[in-house]
This record gives C-alpha cells, structure tokens and sequence, in this order.
C-alpha cells in the first residue's frame, strides 16, 4: 500500500514540497503521540489557507480522536450547541495567539513548537 502524503503546495510565491510538509506533519504527530494515541475526547483544529494547517491536518488524522475543523472567526465556537468539555485544541506556531482567547472557552490548547518545521519552503523558479 502506498502511504498517503500531503500534495506539494505552493503557498505566497514559495512552493512547499510533500517531504516538507511530511516532515513537518511526522514531527508534530510525533509530540503529541503521548497525549492523543489513547484519547477518546475530541481533537479540534483551526483551518486556514496555510501549509501548516495543512501540515497539522495530516498529523491529527493519524489518531482515533475525533477531529473538529474549526474557522479562523471565534465566533462560531462560542455556538449552541458548545464544543464539548475539555476538547483539546492544537494550535501550530502560527496561531499561538487564539491560545488567549480559546482557554477561556473550556479548550484544553496544546500550542506546538515550531521544531514541526522540517522542511523549508523554497522560492518558486520561473
């Protein structure tokens, strides 16, 4: 069976290789093991037109937790029916600063380092 990888990308005038974006994926996947590998509890993220939710997509997808797409406005977070209880959010570096603002919300937030960055994107050749 052929693994599953993320597409190259290209993202603001810089192309962003599978191997980067494997890479990246792999190294988050790998700190959070411990945390997910045997939860039940949902998973959320927040998606945006970024290689790092891209990244982060893939890395989720490889646990049994359900995953929540979550978007980049908060106010559909706060609706009714409310995200369950104790729901972990994973932040990749780029969003560290929705941290602040999901806490507050019962979100248990796991903001990851920026050491995911295995691959480099690299400028676009014309």
């Amino acid at each position: 069976m052929t693994p599953l990888l993320p597409p190259p990308l290209v993202f603001q005038g810089k192309r962003w290789s599978s191997e980067a974006l494997t890479g990246m994926a792999v190294a988050w996947r790998d700190s959070l093991g411990g945390h997910l590998r045997a939860s039940t509890r949902p998973t959320a993220m927040v998606m945006v037109n970024h290689p790092q939710s891209v990244a982060l997509l893939f890395a989720l997808s490889c646990f049994p937790a359900p995953l929540v797409l979550l978007p980049l406005d908060l106010k559909p977070w706060r609706s009714s029916p409310p995200l369950p209880p104790g729901t972990r959010l994973v932040l990749p570096p780029a969003q560290r600063h929705l941290e602040a603002e999901a806490r507050p919300l019962g979100l248990d937030v796991t903001v990851l380092s920026g050491s995911g960055e295995a691959g480099r994107a690299a400028s676009l050749r014309s």
